[in-house]
């Protein structure tokens, strides 16, 4: 990949390097992180930056530390747990993401 010399200012330039510290990225990582997510959030004015930033972050890495996705469904969502007076009921997680009792 070709690089090119860039002026930036110098309050930029310290503002990343203390977050590529934090961030565990080289200072020139921390700034092309920052334009990748400005670009994605200028493409995107619906989505929010946070939202961005973490979707970037994980398109970087490696497949085999990915986790497949989830749903959380009403209906596919269900824990049992045991109680006093009745054996069973159950918690079934609803699309509010509040718990209510079926017994």
């Amino acid at each position: 990949m070709a690089t090119i010399s860039v002026r930036i200012d110098e309050t930029l330039v310290n503002q990343a390097r203390v977050a590529a510290k934090a961030e565990l990225r080289t200072v020139q990582g921390q700034i092309e992180f920052w334009a990748r997510v400005g670009r994605a959030a200028l493409d995107n004015p619906d989505l929010p930056a946070p939202f961005i930033a973490e979707s970037l972050m994980t398109l970087a890495k490696p497949r085999e530390d990915a986790q497949p996705f989830i749903p959380r469904s009403a209906a596919a969502t269900q824990a049992c747990v045991e109680v006093y007076a009745r054996p069973v009921f159950c918690l079934q997680l609803q699309e509010t993401d509040k718990y209510h009792a079926d017994y």
